[in-house]
C-alpha cells in the first residue's frame, strides 16, 4: 500500500519540484529590473509559491470524488439486490 502511494506521489512531487526550480528565473527577473526592494521580492515569491494551491485543491477534490464514485459503483455491482 505504501509503495503504491509513493508511485502515485512521485510524479506529483517531480512536477512540483520542477515548477519551483524553473520559477527561480521568473522570480528574480521582475522585482530586480524596476524599483527592487526586499518586500516586493518576498511578496512575489509568496504569490508564486501559493499560485498552484487552488489547482491542487481542485484536482484533489476531483480525484477524491472519482475514487469514491468508483468504489460505490463497484460495491453495488458486487452485492446484487434481492
Amino acid at each position: 500500500m505504501k509503495n503504491m502511494m509513493m508511485k502515485k506521489l512521485l510524479p506529483i512531487l517531480a512536477v512540483a519540484v520542477s515548477y519551483q526550480l524553473s520559477a527561480v528565473s521568473c522570480l528574480w527577473a521582475c522585482p530586480l529590473c524596476v524599483n527592487a526592494s526586499p518586500h516586493k521580492t518576498g511578496m512575489l515569491i509568496a504569490v508564486f509559491t501559493l499560485l498552484p494551491v487552488p489547482f491542487v485543491l481542485a484536482i484533489s477534490l476531483f480525484l477524491w470524488i472519482r475514487r469514491t464514485a468508483k468504489a460505490e459503483e463497484s460495491a453495488t455491482i458486487e452485492t446484487p439486490s434481492a
